[in-house]
Order: structure tokens, then sequence, then C-alpha cells
């Protein structure tokens, strides 16, 4: 399995402790950057290389444009929001991949992060 590079960004000091407890965990997953707003996010991205941004999902419109801006710009990155009591994710990437999940648990969501994707199909597909 190839490690994933991952940048914790623009989530509640408390989410990104939870997040950062539970990757540091987790075989073949890393943090690379850790950004408290999304300010400097271009740069992180280019001086990192990540396979995958965490952010927050406070106002989804807002944070909808902050991924799509993102996703243009660095067409092989892959996006999870997570709202900050962890009961909605949205990933997204460029290949026109996009799934909201509902009650997605933190082993859940590092198996993502550690391309074990097929092993939760069945998970994300009973929650559609």
């Amino acid at each position: 399995m190839e490690e994933q590079k991952i940048i914790l960004a623009d989530g509640s000091r408390l989410l990104r402790g939870m997040l950062k407890r539970a990757i540091r965990k987790a075989q073949g997953v890393y943090i690379v950057d850790e950004l408290e707003t999304l300010d400097d996010i271009d740069e992180a991205i280019n001086n990192s290389d990540p396979d995958w941004i965490i952010l927050s999902l406070p106002h989804l419109s807002k944070t909808t444009q902050q991924i799509e801006h993102i996703i243009t710009d660095h067409p092989d990155l892959r996006v999870i929001a997570v709202t900050y009591d962890g009961s909605q994710v949205q990933m997204k990437w460029m290949e026109k991949h996009e799934k909201f999940l509902n009650d997605l648990s933190l082993t859940e969501l590092i198996s993502i992060l550690q391309g074990k994707e097929e092993e939760l199909n069945a998970a994300i597909y009973q929650q559609e």
C-alpha cells in the first residue's frame, strides 16, 4: 500500500486534534501539513504534494466553492470535508466523483484515507 499524505485544513482545533490522533495511529497515512485557514492552501499543496486534504464543512456553499477551487487548481488531489460533529462527510475529486456520507465512523474515514475504498463500498451504498 502506498503511503497517503494528508493536509489538515480549516477545521476546529478540536476536530483537527481528533483527526491527528487517529491518523497517527493508522498505517500508511501521515499528516504533512496543518493549516488553521485555507489562505495558504496553494502554498501548502505545492510544498508537500499531498494526496488528500481534510477540511471542515461549516457552511456547505462556502466550502463547496473552496473545494472546487482546490480541485480545479490541483486535479490529482482528493478532498474530504467533515462537519464539526463528524455527522456528515463530503468527498470529492476531479474524476467527477462526489459522495456525501452521513454518520461515517472515524475507522471508516481512516480506511478511505488508506485507499481501502473497495472495502467501504457496501457501507457507502447502504447510506445512499
